[in-house]
């Protein structure tokens, strides 16, 4: 009686568990970039977020909306939304002229050279998380 009581009782908190986390994915925003791994595959999809409900997960990948069944999925990584404002390029340039600024046109001074230098700083986006795991007893019964 109590081994049949302590399977229920685990069994229950096993789903508990898949739908505690399945929840997080619907709470998810459309248009993250996700990564879907499949049962089967040993790649996963790249395809951005449309939405998720009980038993599905609907992607655009490639500007085509597919549904991936919630059964089918092993694995789901998400990128979280970047903290303020988007990484902007930043550009800084300096100039270092010897000669003297004038009015007039600049003279051309033999072994004095114009230098010019530019930075390019480009901001990275945020790894990926994963939100989704199949909890292990749903994977084996397959």
């Amino acid at each position: 009686m109590r081994a049949s009581a302590f399977l229920l009782l685990a069994a229950l908190a096993a789903l508990a568990v898949e739908q505690d986390t399945w929840g997080k994915v619907r709470e998810l925003h459309s248009g993250l970039d996700v990564r879907v791994y499949k049962s089967g595959s040993s790649s996963a999809v790249s395809a951005v977020l449309y939405s998720a409900t009980e038993d599905a997960l609907i992607v655009m990948i490639k500007k085509e909306q597919v549904a991936i069944p919630k059964a089918d999925i092993d694995r789901l990584d998400y990128r979280p939304p970047q903290d303020g404002p988007p990484a902007k390029a930043k550009m800084q340039s300096s100039t270092d002229s010897p000669v003297p600024k004038s009015d007039g046109p600049t003279p051309h001074v033999p072994g004095r050279n114009l230098s010019v230098g530019t930075v390019h700083e480009l901001g990275s986006k945020p790894g990926f998380e994963t939100i989704y795991r199949r909890p292990e007893a749903a994977a084996k019964g397959k």
